[in-house]
């Protein structure tokens, strides 16, 4: 007899792309096997938790309750920001991709030899991708469909490894069930770039390119929107993006000079004050790490400055740069790039 019931040190997840919003296809651990840092924490809720309204009449009791309904899941996908490792093709592709997907993304591939790419861009309905998943946590086994991403954020800190977080909705057509983690389980073993050498540079002309940069955070918010229950398949209704999207990043660097004559930003000083103040629009690029189908970058066409904001490390004076990344037109889904090559 096992010492403990259920191991709680212990996960296992994978993840396919769906055909069908709220169908799960087949999922083989061994091809469909996700490395994640930590499990996926799946939290299972309901649209209706059976709470009644009031009470009894006669009493100061409360009335009982009835059967919840709309069984849903939240999760989180985190992992390192980790490139496929060797050449890119529609098999091998960046550890977060299906999470990107998920979150509103669309991929473009390029296998041309020895410059093979996957660019991910922000997608429109067209585009849009849900997930089904199998979470082994616990000794127990949460199977979640119609999974959407509701944020996503990838960051990393001067000497770290690069990392990818999203939270995630979905619908569970079923209750949790006992299961062992499958011992098939395979996953892509690409350590993430190490943010060593981030590269940031932002303007046209001679841009401001800071050699200090201590960190970085990219961050998406979409937020979910919860549909109509499902009364023909008598469960969760699933979700849909929200009427918004928005994209920010933040930058942290060493204090360089100001600038006040326009541009407001040459190599090596930045007037970020003034460019909030005059809301101008400028590109800006961040590149994280140096090795060929691990290294990743970041691009905005059209970012403005949000409220900057002092900061320090010790005694050494920083500044905290918060950009709000736009689309270069009313009708253009170009907010950001991500480039892993």
């Amino acid at each position: 007899m096992p010492l403990i019931m259920k191991n709680a040190s212990k996960w296992g997840f994978a993840a396919v792309p769906e055909v069908t919003y709220g169908t799960a296809p087949a999922i083989d651990p061994a091809t469909n096997g996700i490395r994640l840092y930590q499990p996926a924490g799946v939290k299972v809720g309901y649209s209706y938790d059976g709470k009644r309204q009031g009470k009894s009449p006669g009493t100061y009791a409360q009335v009982p309750r009835v059967g919840a309904e709309g069984r849903m899941a939240d999760l989180e996908w985190k992992c390192e920001a980790a490139g496929a490792g060797e050449a890119y093709s529609a098999t091998k592709l960046p550890l977060a991709h299906l999470a990107l997907l998920a979150c509103g993304m669309k991929a473009v591939i390029v296998t041309t030899v020895g410059s093979e790419t996957v660019t991910y861009t922000p997608g429109d309905d067209a585009d849009f991708v849900s997930l089904a998943s199998e979470s082994y946590e616990d000794g127990q086994l949460f199977a979640v469909q119609g999974i959407l991403g509701d944020s996503l954020e990838i960051s990393a800190t001067l000497g770290q490894i690069a990392l990818f977080d999203a939270k995630l909705k979905g619908i569970m057509a079923a209750t949790p069930t006992d299961a062992a983690i499958p011992g098939t389980f395979a996953y892509n073993a690409t350590i993430g770039p190490k943010a060593t050498q981030m590269a940031l540079q932002f303007g046209t002309g001679t841009p401001f390119a800071p050699t200090r940069v201590d960190k970085f955070s990219l961050k998406s918010k979409l937020g979910l929107t919860e549909r109509y229950y499902d009364n023909a398949n008598g469960r969760h209704g699933g979700f849909f993006f929200g009427e918004q999207r928005q994209w920010s990043l933040e930058v942290d660097i060493e204090a360089p000079p100001l600038k006040a004559a326009t541009p407001y930003y040459d190599a090596t000083s930045l007037g970020a004050w003034l460019l909030h103040e005059l809301g101008d629009q400028f590109p800006i690029a961040l590149t994280i790490g140096s090795a060929q189908y691990k290294q990743f970058s970041i691009a905005g066409a059209t970012a403005q400055m949000a409220a900057p904001a002092r900061d320090k490390k010790g005694a050494v004076a920083c500044i905290k740069l918060s950009l709000d990344l736009m689309p270069s037109s009313e009708t253009t889904n170009d907010e950001v790039s991500i480039v892993y090559n």
